[in-house]
């Protein structure tokens, strides 16, 4: 395993240009549906469905009525664009970038104005999602639209005592973390002293990774086996790792202990559910509990993860956006390498897409898509 420097050549993109800012306000309101990807959508997918809602509303010149968000809670539940992250720093954020009007609410629109709710015919629900999708697959560069929304998510006070409290069990024994106190570390006063891996292990990947056109996810024994091959990685002696609940035994209590080179591996389980089969009706929001992992590594000194999952994608663009550095990408094997951009993992995609094919061809359980691992319930 090396630590190497991406050199992978990227296509031009073609540019999505923005008209200049209007002489007069908007008389149309473009009002999402809730935002979804389809079933079970995650928080990544919901903020690639709010990056092409903000598309759609620069291609029809109207303004945007912040849209709710789903839960997943009991079924999906939809909250309220106010109930996760910040209004009015987004709304500055999405005009400066776009110059798209945003309003928080029906209610906030100005008198006279118009409504717009896209019917099944104009794509409904999944409008936004799809044209987020479609911009990336001809190549159109919507990357002020990315900025916008990315940067402009900003977790709500409710949330933030929740993230500053897990920070706090980063910077010292988590028995003697104040779980109802608030702000122990705000972005840019200070550098993190811990890294961030997203683990992409959870049952539902290893069922479905098939379905994905991602490949097989690397092992937890991938991950930290890489890791541990990387020096800048082995400097600092806290690891979080943004995970959810089901997995593996074997794994669960590998996480438990220290890695191989002595870093404490940090993990929240407040508000988290079981993905499939383990409705969360009493404890907070599990986009709740997304939200707070998601924050926590953004403030990371550094990031490792998979480029098959949106959530780990949207971190890594984050790394960019956030802070002009890279992330590093752990691939099955396990390899590792720094790439200084975060849209360039084809490599490991392509590398996977060849061994999926080997998989399926040998029949192997990978193959079968009933989540066995070779390998992955060993990990150090």
């Amino acid at each position: 395993m090396s630590e190497l420097s991406s050199a992978i050549p990227t296509r031009t993109p073609i540019k999505l240009w923005l008209p200049p800012e209007p002489k007069a306000a908007p008389t149309i309101a473009l009002m999402p549906h809730t935002l979804t990807s389809g079933p079970e959508s995650g928080l990544c997918n919901q903020i690639y469905a709010l990056v092409g809602w903000t598309v759609i509303a620069t291609i029809h010149k109207t303004a945007l009525v912040l849209p709710n968000w789903t839960t997943h809670d009991r079924g999906g539940t939809s909250v309220t664009f106010d109930h996760l992250w910040e209004a009015e720093p987004f709304i500055a954020r999405l005009r400066a970038l776009t110059h798209v009007h945003a309003y928080q609410s029906i209610d906030a629109l100005p008198s006279g104005m118009t409504v717009w709710r896209p019917t099944p015919r104009e794509g409904g629900a999944i409008a936004g999602w799809r044209k987020y999708k479609s911009m990336h697959h001809v190549g159109a560069n919507i990357s002020a639209h990315e900025r916008a929304v990315f940067l402009g998510l900003t977790p709500s006070r409710r949330l933030r005592a929740r993230i500053s409290a897990v920070q706090r069990a980063l910077l010292r024994p988590a028995s003697s973390v104040d779980a109802d106190a608030s702000g122990a570390l705000s972005r840019g006063t200070r550098t993190p002293a811990y890294g961030c891996l997203h683990a992409r292990i959870e049952t539902d990947m290893l069922a479905s990774w098939g379905l994905n056109r991602a490949g097989l996810p690397p092992t937890l024994d991938d991950f930290l086996s890489a890791m541990a091959s990387v020096p800048h990685l082995r400097r600092l002696d806290v690891v979080f790792v943004a995970v959810g609940l089901a997995i593996s035994e074997a794994d669960d209590a590998v996480l438990d202990q220290p890695t191989r080179w002595g870093a404490r591996l940090v993990r929240t389980r407040e508000g988290k559910a079981w993905h499939r089969g383990h409705r969360n009706a009493s404890q907070p929001s599990y986009i709740d509990a997304a939200i707070v992992d998601f924050a926590v590594c953004r403030e990371a000194a550094w990031l490792v993860g998979w480029p098959g999952t949106t959530f780990g994608r949207t971190l890594a663009a984050l790394q960019w956006y956030d802070h002009g550095r890279g992330w590093y990408e752990v691939c099955p094997g396990p390899s590792i390498r720094r790439i200084d951009r975060y849209d360039l993992h084809k490599e490991c995609v392509e590398n996977n897409a060849t061994r999926d094919a080997a998989l399926h061809r040998g029949g192997g359980a990978a193959a079968r898509g009933d989540g066995s691992r070779g390998n992955a319930s060993r990990a150090g």
